[in-house]
């Protein structure tokens, strides 16, 4: 993960989440440039002891509105998940999009 972004405890709340399928709505396979692997989509309701993931969206929202800001895009990102997921649901987006990702270097 990005240095300072999460604590090194939250990055193993959410790697130590893969093993637990209950967290996940569907597994999925992936090729990439840099390899392959798997993802998952989290469920929409997260238990509690999955804040680690939900925390990671007000840090993202600051960098992605400095991003904004420096293409002169108008969009800005909600502070909150909260006010996020409220957009999203104005939007007809119910499903959840966040998503873990692991991936094996040098198989394709």
């Amino acid at each position: 993960m990005a240095p300072g972004l999460l604590a090194p405890a939250q990055c193993e709340a959410l790697a130590a989440l893969w093993a637990d399928e209950s967290a996940f709505r569907s597994p999925s396979s992936c090729r990439t440039r840099y390899g392959a692997g798997e993802y998952r989509y989290f469920r929409y309701r997260c238990r509690p002891d999955h804040g680690a993931a939900r925390a990671l969206y007000p840090p993202l929202a600051k960098v992605a509105n400095a991003w904004a800001e420096a293409l002169a895009k108008e969009e800005r990102y909600p502070p909150t998940l909260k006010g996020w997921l409220r957009r999203c649901h104005a939007g007809d987006q119910t499903k959840p999009t966040p998503l873990l990702l692991r991936l094996w270097a040098g198989r394709l």
